[in-house]
């Protein structure tokens, strides 16, 4: 693929990639070791209190702050035995600068600063396209654990669902927040057969919050 630069995508970028009018192609593909994880605070992906579920009994009180509830971003996190299916998206060379400042602005990379302000990091991994198994090296972003914006993995599914509850807004926005971003990842996925179980552990621990929070994921409520 000489000539093209290789974005892979595994969250928000699957449903609204940048600069989506130069994409030349795309194909779904396999990147091995991670998996996907809502690690890391985002002001951006929540909502103004009164127009969030923040006073809901489900919902965390934890990134609640001065008329604000902060949301969740998806991230990777390594795991040896788990791999992420996500789609790459491929751009001529002569738009790659452009693209990639849009991106950084986007994940939060500050280049020229300290690497622990970016909440996300740009790297080149190898990953493997589904139909042909072909290995291709593609740009994404990895949440930065030395961000303290970035959760520790210890924190359990459960509380960041309840994260994602407070910071979901009453309607729906253009751009999908608190719970509704991880169902718009969730039937991105499922379009193309794909079904993350990581993924879907966090849909099922914010399904156990009650029959409301199961329908706006896309799930059923668990039987009492």
């Amino acid at each position: 693929m000489a000539g093209t630069l290789l974005v892979f995508a595994y969250g928000s970028l699957i449903s609204d990639p940048e600069l989506p009018e130069l994409v030349s192609h795309r194909f779904w593909a396999r990147l091995d070791g991670f998996s996907r994880r809502f690690n890391k605070r985002s002001p951006a992906r929540g909502a103004r209190i009164e127009h969030s579920w923040a006073d809901d009994p489900a919902a965390s009180r934890a990134f609640v702050h001065a008329g604000h509830a902060d949301s969740l971003a998806l991230g990777l996190e390594p795991d040896p035995d788990a791999h992420v299916v996500g789609c790459v998206f491929a751009y001529p060379k002569h738009v790659a600068s452009s693209l990639i400042v849009q991106l950084d602005a986007r994940e939060g990379f500050h280049r020229g600063e300290a690497t622990r302000h970016s909440g996300y990091v740009p790297v080149v991994r190898t990953v493997h396209g589904l139909a042909d198994g072909a290995a291709v090296e593609a740009l994404l972003y990895l949440a930065n654990a030395d961000c303290p914006l970035v959760l520790p993995t210890s924190v359990p599914d459960s509380e960041r669902a309840r994260i994602l509850v407070a910071a979901t807004p009453r309607i729906p926005a253009p751009r999908p927040a608190g719970v509704d971003y991880l169902a718009d990842v969730r039937r991105a996925l499922a379009v193309e057969g794909i079904f993350d179980p990581a993924l879907e552990r966090q849909a099922r621990a914010v399904a156990e919050l009650g029959p409301r929070w199961a329908a706006r994921v896309g799930l059923r409520a668990s039987a009492d």
